[in-house]
């Protein structure tokens, strides 16, 4: 399907489907399904051919997709993730014609490359994008690193444990998307299927709206990534939107939405057999099926773009009543109801073909003045000389024709495999899959689309052709419609205008086409070997006769997945296929070797780009191709190959505590040099074949809702729905703009009914709303409802709070206001599609933020610091189904519920180990149940953990980063004294250093800089950023350089600048380069673009001018001081007596219904260390860390070593050391928290079990508990036994609460490593690989004394110097920067 048109028109059609995912809350996930082909191409190469990737870097690219993925959705239940598996045939076609078009762009693009003389990969050596597709090498290797991916996430991520994973591999049979309908499919006939459960399914692809629809489960939504519709994308994600996949780069759409849209706009029909929302949505995607999908071409005068969709509707609207019926039922056509509606569509042909042709005639009459010549053109002087020859080619005729006997065919030739099909099929064999009524030879050789229809070398998208035009457009009403019909299916079908058989076989093939995509949305696969024979589809006009058409299908068997690359592959990608299947696409005598031409046609009449355009390649003869591939004898091929040809299982992963170490399939790391191995298995891995057909007769996806499915305000917490607040629908065009543009079509905007609005404008003013609101609750940002506080009400006249009470507005601040309540109301409609009317009234509202747990263990929520202005006619005064994880008291169960077990991770907060990563042990003091495990601490008890200490070279950096950070500052100069370097007007340097647009024809280049926009008040900070008093602005010494780069090396687009006087940023590429021909102009805009590409600075984003960031030099410099990963960590430390409240649990990742701690976030500056706080993803938790960027809620951290997940922060970082995190995630270690453990509460460190000497000194009454004085001696006592001691600890206080940031490595006040150096003066439990210097002193020291009395001694200094640490201060924390 066209799925940036659809996914356009169904945005704009119904604008609040999109929900954003920064500004809400993902509603609970039961099952999370990942459609995997779009993550492998996105991680692969996006958008972007020129990619270059090595293969583990695409993996760890892929992996962390995967983790980010997870992190936004958090699925309760199960994870599917399915990776496309041998296809259908009827999708073979499509899969065919993209690899084809696809292998001859990058051949086109390489040779242009080497004729500018620029460098290009070896061939063989460039990434080959046709290598996704089940069987190649690339494609067996992903599955073992995905397989090994899943195991490590289970043995590492708690997150994981939780869920059933099911991984459908490539070796699985169908469509990932289909393989995932099969799932639910299966899932809702089991007898106890729970209604009300919750489904999210990750992919861009236009299907899945459709598929989501159909499985009638109205609690779904689809995770898409923010596409763009600008410059070459084509409604796919941008680079910066796959580079960076946080959260504000992707949108849920709501499927409950657009049931409830498609309710509201259809309910008026108001039918004789009732209103059925279930059978109007099916209806509503056998609508989207005629405007084209993967398996059958759109009716010619059908598309979305020139409103076919919504011609469509009103014809249905209007017929229904009439109908009898609906036109589909659980995936079953009726086929004369639809012949009623196509005969309608039918009638308008003429207008929408008269329409057409005016548009694309005004169209190319434009370009034409401006000298535009398409590019398919201008490369078509090599085709059109290849004239007949490359015609024939594009239709298969590279193969020797021969003559079907019989005069009955005239001059028709069929070459071998056509007259096999047609006498397969005479016999009633199907040889397509289908069983066909008897008829003609000519008949099933026109089905076959393998005639030579008259045809033409490229030339380029154009709606319609100059010849079409004219038959449309001769005045001649039905016979200029007729002459148009009769050249569309001459040059497009071969067929003769006075061929009406032939024209009926292209219906019933079409017919037969509808009925298969129906059953293999509804049930699954019909047939594995049924396609669609022809490259167009009929006209609607021919539509006739459709109750009398008979449909069945011949199931058929899935190809290997060798025979598929056989027949999607060419032969410029013959290497992704094994040595022995190579010589079948190359060689010379090779049997199938016309099925793999060179040179083929793509025609884009009627397209209004060339990525539209219909690749003209052959179809393949099944049987020829199965017969050549067993040709291929299995010995030929080598074990691996053999494995990769074969059908294989769905693994499922479960965790199995202690219980998976039997089973050690996948977990040797697929990637050493980056992961380890899974070394305890804890999960365990069953296959499971693929489940069969459905039986004959039994319906899949039915139109009804699970009983005891909840809808509208009973609807589950978190999914939006358009029945809490009244409104009115109604279709109107208001130029709404959801996707970055104005809209010129309808859309269903959705008038709200306020009370208010009622009673006359002035009837109820701010002081009477705000008697009964203010301070109150309500919530806003309808319908996905966000709870807010209200802090005042306002109108035209006065502001009323509850600190000042009413105020009047003087005549600035009441036209200012008048304003603002104009601007909030377009928006609303514009962005949202909601008609609120008249802003009389509005909320000063503080949005709820999420929650924060405060060092008692309360939580409260948080409130936004900015009050933002809200329509009081669109604010509701409560929630019915409010998310129960923003409720503070669930939210202080849940997680004081969440006791610190055995295993557990936190961040410590003593003042030694200040954010180093503290695990729970076991209590040396609780014994073992009868069944061997660890007996529960009960609560308020005091707990033991091991600590793991930082390296102690990280300390030294620690002292130098802010000083580094902060010290080095960019200098930067005015831009009058830039433009005199440049010999420019500061006017043309402020275009240049903005966004500038060359047009060129229908493309629309930015050939910018793009370092600022001032609009927005965003800029590159080592580039650009304001002048002081906001008075234009200044830039560095790096930006000028680039500019006079510019000038040097494209001169011509400052000269084109400077010569439009005005503010103008867009010029004509013509009007550029007046002297160069077009190619040769064209030529230079591409260069120019590489250029721009290739600069470091494209790379870096935007940002608010208020944003601090460090300068890249700094940020390298401080990267080259840390310790390497391989850099020796100190042994751990283990404490006892540790207070829960020092211990700050792993952060919540879910947007707004997190819970933040209080400790966490707070004002953070450049050189400021960091640790983190989020878990179930990257970077680990713990991980520390260097701010180096500090925008408004998030900062840039360069993390000490790299990891999976990681980036280059823009290309600022070397490796994957950085990321940009929220800041309430991390935990700031250079302004450490102080928390109170004083006295008993102290920490202690715990001292190896003593020697049996020293035990017998003590006597048996003396064993205590490991870690503690003798009994007998109490603590405190001990502590005033030894003053010396005492006040030495005291005296080392003093000087750790005195010392300064910078001696942190002297003193380790609060680091980690210093910290250590401490607790080695004391001991160490079991440290076996470092023996603490301190201890070993004291041992050298008492030389005449026994191991028992210096145990003993050690002993007594243990107990003495965390006892004076204890009386010394009040808190524990609050010293210098821990890094």
């Amino acid at each position: 399907m066209g799925i940036p048109k659809f996914y356009r028109w169904l945005s704009e059609r119904y604008p609040l489907i999109n929900q954003p995912i920064a500004s809400t809350t993902v509603p609970v996930v039961d099952n999370l399904y990942l459609d995997m082909n779009g993550i492998i191409h996105n991680c692969t190469h996006g958008n972007d051919p020129g990619t270059r990737l090595s293969e583990p870097e695409m993996i760890v690219k892929i992996f962390a997709y995967l983790e980010k993925l997870f992190e936004i959705v958090q699925p309760q239940q199960l994870l599917f993730m399915a990776v496309d598996g041998v296809a259908p045939r009827a999708k073979m076609n499509q899969q065919r014609s993209r690899r084809f078009k696809s292998s001859r762009e990058a051949e086109e693009a390489r040779a242009e490359a080497k004729r500018k003389g620029e460098d290009v990969p070896a061939e063989g050596e460039a990434f080959d994008s046709n290598c996704i597709t089940p069987g190649t090498a690339f494609m067996g290797r992903l599955n073992e690193h995905l397989r090994f991916f899943v195991r490590k996430k289970l043995a590492e991520d708690a997150a994981w444990r939780r869920l059933r994973i099911v991984l459908s591999g490539h070796e699985v049979p169908g469509e990932g998307e289909h393989k995932i309908m099969e799932y639910i499919r299966l899932a809702k006939r089991e007898p106890g299927y729970r209604p009300n459960m919750r489904h999210c399914m990750y992919g861009l692809d236009a299907d899945l709206v459709m598929l989501a629809l159909v499985s009638h489960e109205p609690h779904f939504c689809l995770l898409r990534e923010v596409v763009s519709f600008g410059g070459a994308n084509h409604g796919r994600p941008s680079r910066d939107v796959l580079e960076n996949p946080c959260a504000e780069h992707f949108v849920l759409l709501q499927i409950g939405l657009l049931r409830d849209y498609l309710g509201m706009e259809f309910e008026g029909c108001r039918p004789p057999f009732g209103h059925d929302l279930e059978r109007v949505v099916d209806d509503f995607v056998l609508f989207c099926m005629l405007i084209g999908n993967d398996f059958l071409p759109a009716l010619p005068t059908l598309d979305i773009a020139e409103g076919a969709l919504d011609r469509i509707f009103e014809i249905y609207k209007r017929l229904l009543p009439q109908l009898g019926g609906y036109l589909t039922h659980a995936g079953q056509l009726h086929q004369a109801r639809l012949e009623r509606l196509l005969k309608e569509l039918g009638a308008l042909e003429l207008e929408v073909l008269q329409q057409r042709a005016e548009d694309a005639e005004n169209f190319e009459s434009r370009q034409s003045k401006k000298g535009y010549k398409p590019p398919a053109a201008r490369r078509g002087a090599d085709a059109s000389t290849k004239g007949r020859d490359a015609a024939g080619a594009a239709n298969g005729s590279g193969r020797e024709p021969i003559p079907v006997n019989g005069s009955a065919y005239g001059a028709l030739e069929l070459d071998a495999e056509d007259v096999f099909e047609a006498e397969a099929a005479l016999a009633g064999l199907g040889a397509a899959g289908l069983a066909l009524p008897a008829a003609s030879v000519a008949d099933l050789a026109a089905l076959a689309g393998l005639g030579e229809p008259e045809v033409e070398a490229d030339t380029g998208p154009t709606m319609m052709s100059s010849e079409a035009r004219a038959l449309i457009s001769s005045g001649n009403g039905q016979a200029g419609l007729r002459a148009w019909k009769a050249r569309y299916y001459r040059e497009k079908l071969g067929l003769d205008a006075d061929d009406p058989a032939g024209r009926r076989a292209v219906v019933e093939a079409y017919v037969q086409g509808l009925h298969w995509v129906l059953e293999y949305y509804y049930r699954g696969v019909a047939s594995w070997i049924w396609f669609y024979p022809f490259y167009y589809a009929p006209m609607v006009g021919d539509m006739e006769g459709l109750a009398d058409i008979r449909v069945r299908f011949a199931p058929g068997k899935p190809f290997l997945p060798f025979q598929q690359l056989l027949a999607v592959l060419p032969a410029t990608s013959c290497r992704l296929l094994p040595k022995p299947f190579e010589v079948l696409m190359k060689g010379e005598r090779s049997p199938i070797r016309d099925f793999y031409p060179l040179d083929f046609r793509v025609d884009c009449e009627g397209k209004r780009a060339e990525w539209e355009g219909v690749v003209l390649v052959p179809f393949i003869d099944e049987r020829k191709l199965l017969a050549a591939a067993a040709s291929v004898p299995p010995e030929a091929l080598t074990a691996e190959e053999r494995a990769r040809n074969r059908l294989g299982d769905i693994l499922v992963f479960q965790h199995a505590p202690g219980g998976g170490d039997a089973d050690r399939r996948f977990c040797a790391s697929t990637l050493p040099s980056v992961f380890a191995s899974v070394d305890a298995c804890n999960s365990r891995c069953e296959a499971r074949a693929p489940p069969p057909p459905l039986p004959d007769g039994e319906r899949g996806f039915e139109p009804a809702l699970v009983a005891g499915t909840r809808q509208g305000e009973g609807r589950p917490p978190g999914y939006p729905t358009l029945r809490t607040l009244v409104v009115e629908p109604e279709l109107r065009a208001v130029g709404v703009d959801v996707l970055g543009q104005a809209s010129k079509k309808e859309s269903l905007i959705l008038m709200v009914k306020s009370e208010l609005s009622a009673l006359g404008p002035g009837a109820m003013t701010a002081v009477a709303v705000a008697a009964g609101i203010l301070g109150l609750r309500c919530w806003i940002r309808w319908p996905y409802l966000q709870e807010a506080v209200v802090e005042a009400v306002s109108d035209c006249q006065q502001l009323v709070d509850a600190e000042r009470g009413a105020r009047r507005h003087d005549a600035a601040a009441a036209a200012e206001w008048a304003t603002a309540g104009a601007k909030l109301g377009r928006e609303l409609l514009v962005k949202h599609g909601l008609d609120v009317g008249a802003v009389d009234i509005a909320l000063h509202v503080r949005p709820c933020e999420g929650l924060v747990r405060q060092l008692d263990g309360s939580v409260e929520k948080r409130f936004s610091k900015a009050a933002l202005l809200y329509p009081i006619q669109a604010t509701l005064r409560r929630n019915v189904a409010p998310d129960p994880r923003l409720d503070p008291k669930a939210a202080a169960e849940r997680l004081g519920a969440l006791e610190f077990k055995a295993g557990s991770q936190a961040l410590f907060l003593g003042r030694a180990h200040y954010g180093c990563v503290a695990t729970v042990l076991p209590s040396a003091s609780l014994g073992l149940s009868k069944q061997g495990k660890q007996l529960a601490a009960a609560p308020g008890r005091t707990l033991r953990v091991r600590v793991e200490l930082a390296p102690p070279a990280t300390a030294s950096a620690a002292s130098t980063a802010k000083r580094l950070l902060t010290g080095v500052t960019t200098q930067f100069m005015p831009s009058g004294q830039v433009a005199r370097r440049l010999g420019i007007s500061p006017r043309t340097l402020g275009k240049l250093t903005g966004n500038v647009y060359c047009k060129s024809g229908t493309t629309r280049a930015d050939v910018g800089l793009c370092v600022k926009h001032a609009g927005r008040g965003l800029c590159v900070p080592d580039y650009v950023r304001p002048a002081a008093g906001d008075t234009g602005w200044t830039y560095s010494q790096a930006l000028a350089a680039v500019a006079e780069q510019y000038k040097k090396r494209h001169g011509w687009v400052l000269r084109a600048l400077e010569a439009d006087g005005d503010s103008g940023i867009e010029f004509e590429l013509a009007d550029a380069l007046p002297d160069l021909a077009p190619e040769a102009a064209e030529a230079a805009l591409a260069e120019l673009q590489r250029w721009l590409k290739a600069l470091p600075l494209s790379r870096r984003p935007l940002c608010k001018a208020t944003a601090v960031v460090a300068p890249e030099d700094a940020i390298r410099t401080l990267q080259s001081m840390l310790p390497p990963a391989a850099a020796r960590a100190l042994p751990p430390v283990e404490l006892e007596n540790v207070a829960p409240s020092l211990l700050l649990p792993p952060a919540e990742t879910r947007a707004r219904s997190s819970v933040v701690a209080a400790l966490a976030g707070g004002a953070v500056e450049l050189g400021d260390r960091v640790a983190c706080l989020r878990t179930g993803g990257s970077p680990p938790f713990g991980a520390r860390g260097t701010v180096v960027g500090v925008h408004d809620d998030a900062s840039e951290v360069l993390f000490d070593q790299p990891f999976a997940g990681g980036s280059d922060l823009h290309g600022r970082v070397r490796g994957t050391c950085g990321l940009i995190l929220p800041t309430d995630q991390l935990l700031n270690l250079s302004k450490p928290h102080a928390v109170a453990a004083s006295g008993p509460l102290a920490p202690r460190i715990p001292l190896p079990p003593p020697p049996a000497s020293a035990l017998r000194l003590l006597g048996d009454k003396g064993r205590a508990t490991e870690g503690t004085p003798p009994r007998g001696r109490p603590r405190a006592e001990t502590a005033r036994a030894g003053t010396g001691r005492c006040a030495m600890g005291a005296a080392l206080l003093q000087r750790l609460q005195a010392a300064p940031a910078g001696e942190a490595a002297l003193t380790g006040g609060g680091d980690a490593a210093s910290g250590a150096a401490r607790d080695g003066r004391a001991g160490r439990r079991g440290g076996t690989g470092a023996a603490p210097k301190a201890a070993g002193r004291a041992g050298a020291g008492e030389s005449g004394a026994s191991l028992d009395s210096v145990w003993l001694r050690l002993q007594e200094q243990h107990t003495l110097e965390s006892e004076a640490a204890s009386l010394g201060q009040a808190v524990v924390g609050g010293g210098g920067p821990g890094f």
